[in-house]
């Protein structure tokens, strides 16, 4: 641990050697960008404006405490948080592999989707949506079997550059523009209690389920060995900053863009997959000029792969993690090969959502959205328990949170849970 000490209190490190250990972080924000950003944000801005950007703030603020201690528990404790989940109580560990086990397909099936469907602007009508995503889906695999972590630590800092420059210029040109509602149009209301499930599913993805932070901590291990060791604690914790910080930029970007091209032009968004993804390239065509249109849809369609190429690998190392876990003592340290399972769980996640994708292909926004509700019900449950990991013997004191970091955990916590309760009545009695 004296390692640690030393490197958290030592010189400030140049741009390069910080570019070299850049990776899990960013890695979690290509995850994030998939449904929540180019699906969600969007839709927030294009039907409620500009009134939902505290709220997405807001919870950018209350999970960004468990999403920290991703990085914070592994590079303290030396073991991911699966192996602290086991600590804490087999019981929920088992929780954990079962709601990972759900949303993994799940998942899986709505990303592969949507990068189906963008991936159909390039090949036409040739193909149906199901076909464009079995191929995203082969493809994503064999990229993962083949290339490993270190490609796809590689390539994903760049695809997120490019959609941040693209976004972000569409944002200053639309903004110059000026928005397309007439000037007596009026904004329909989310503070009310109908708009519950649409806010709700906003937010669990926003900028993606807590469960995700597990990722974090099976990247960063698997960063730490790649580069020998070299990344230190507070790499780990400027890597995840730029991460997320990034991700909630880009989720106001979204909503920018949903508000100034499509809140109060008439247009709706699509449901199906192929006329979302035309929709959503005409955003951007529609402010930069018809020259962007197919720069665009590269850019789309490189962020999508990235995100299910991410998902497959984020959820299968977990649920390895997990596999490898529940198969040893209770409570114990990282022995083994964590990644013993990792690519047969991702050969079976992938045909598991080509299934899904067979039977509900008609159904891209209302999946994502089913997956959305789910990671906000669960929020509770894993805000907690990347709480209490903090706690545990195996965090020397010096790595704990501080007081900011405790009451800003228990707001968070309190939040979920009461939004909880006010989804569980709008389910029961107003929806």
């Amino acid at each position: 641990m004296a390692e640690l000490v030393d490197v958290a209190n030592g010189a400030p490190r140049s741009i390069s050697h910080y570019m070299r250990v850049l990776g899990p972080g960013i890695l979690g924000a290509a995850a994030a960008i998939g449904g929540s950003h180019l699906v969600a944000s969007t839709q927030a801005g294009a039907i409620y404006g500009w009134q939902l950007v505290g709220l997405i703030l807001l919870v950018n603020l209350l999970k960004y405490p468990f999403f920290q201690i991703g990085a914070r528990y592994t590079m303290a404790a030396d073991e991911t948080l699966i192996q602290g989940y086991d600590r804490i109580g087999r019981g929920y560990l088992y929780l954990f592999t079962a709601l990972n086990l759900f949303a993994s397909v799940v998942s899986t099936a709505g990303v592969a989707m949507l990068c189906g469907s963008i991936l159909g602007l390039f090949i036409g009508d040739s193909l149906n949506v199901t076909q464009l995503s079995m191929i995203v889906l082969a493809g994503s695999l064999a990229f993962l079997i083949t290339g490993h972590y270190k490609t796809l630590d590689r390539v994903t800092k760049w695809i997120i550059v490019g959609l941040a420059v693209a976004t972000i210029t569409a944002v200053f040109i639309a903004l110059n523009q000026g928005g397309v509602a007439p000037p007596d149009f009026v904004s329909p209301s989310p503070w009310n209690l109908a708009s519950v499930g649409f806010l709700v599913a906003l937010m669990g993805w926003m900028p993606a389920p807590i469960e995700l932070s597990s990722w974090n901590s099976v990247w960063l291990r698997q960063k730490k060995k790649a580069l020998g060791g070299a990344l230190d604690y507070k790499d780990a914790l400027v890597d995840f900053n730029v991460g997320y910080v990034t991700s909630t930029l880009l989720a106001l970007a979204f909503v920018a863009l949903g508000t100034l091209v499509l809140h109060g032009s008439g247009e709706s968004l699509a449901t199906s997959g192929i006329a979302f993804a035309h929709q959503l390239v005409n955003v951007y065509a529609s402010v930069m000029g018809e020259w962007s249109r197919w720069l665009i849809a590269l850019i789309a369609f490189l962020c999508m792969f990235s995100t299910t190429v991410t998902v497959l690998d984020g959820y299968s190392r977990a649920l390895s993690e997990c596999c490898v876990q529940l198969g040893q003592s209770q409570g114990s340290g990282p022995t083994g090969n964590g990644s013993r399972y990792t690519y047969p769980l991702m050969v079976v996640m992938g045909m598991v959502g080509a299934l899904i994708i067979m039977f509900f292909k008609g159904a891209l926004l209302a999946m994502l959205e089913f997956a959305m509700i789910s990671a906000f019900v669960s929020a509770l449950v894993f805000s907690w328990l990347n709480y209490r990991l903090m706690t545990l013997p195996q965090v020397p004191e010096q790595y704990r949170l501080g007081r900011g970091m405790k009451v800003l955990s228990w707001v968070g916590i309190l939040f979920f849970a009461g939004f909880n309760l006010l989804f569980g009545y709008w389910y029961l009695f107003v929806k």
